[in-house]
């Protein structure tokens, strides 16, 4: 709910194109099918709830919003394909998702040449909301931590916790999260005196 609430507090101030329409439409770029798909069905419950309770209070600027969902299948070329389908051809105001790292990334091209607004739940890798050269994406944003703090949470509690001094990392490739996760954990936890003994990677 709280990335419906960023969402629609923007769109007091980008309402001139939808205007004359008595519904604003609010984007849902989210993991309906595919390996992902709870996250995205989750995500559009609480999108769905959330928008209930707006327009029972009257909506925004005395308008009802309305949740426009593309499925991008939890892949990161169908998230840009559902992006490119909901800025200029659905015509939504802002965009909520995609969920994982890779898919937002990859759709981010879009909504920021569209300088439309857009806030993944889920996506904790930096570049997210930062580009490659550390320059912000004006226009892109999250509602969770990212992972350098998640990896850095994480080698503290081993060292500190039980008290682990060796430890063995399992890195799923095909995620960024997983990959993003292990990079900063292995940081935090060598700089703290810990030792990675062994580093697996899995599809």
């Amino acid at each position: 709910m709280l990335a419906v609430g960023l969402v629609l507090t923007g769109l007091t101030t980008g309402c001139g194109s939808q205007g004359a329409r008595n519904t604003i439409k609010l984007g849902g770029n989210l993991e309906m099918t595919g390996g992902s798909a709870s996250y995205g069905i989750s995500s559009r419950n609480g999108i769905e709830l959330a928008l209930k309770e707006q327009n029972e209070k009257g909506g925004v600027l005395d308008k009802k919003v309305e949740l426009v969902v593309a499925d991008n299948k939890s892949e990161a070329t169908e998230a840009t394909n559902a992006m490119q389908k909901l800025i200029p051809q659905d015509r939504v105001i802002g965009v909520i998702g995609p969920n994982l790292s890779s898919a937002v990334i990859a759709s981010t091209a879009v909504s920021g040449a569209a300088k439309t607004a857009d806030i993944s739940p889920m996506g904790t890798n930096p570049q997210v909301t930062v580009d490659g050269l550390g320059k912000v994406k004006p226009y892109n944003f999250r509602a969770c931590f990212i992972d350098p703090f998640q990896g850095t949470v994480m080698a503290h509690f081993a060292l500190n916790t039980p008290k682990v001094k060796r430890a063995a990392i399992m890195i799923d490739n095909s995620s960024d999260y997983s990959k993003g996760l292990a990079q900063f954990f292995k940081k935090q936890f060598e700089k703290g005196g810990g030792e990675v003994v062994a580093e697996e990677v899995y599809l």
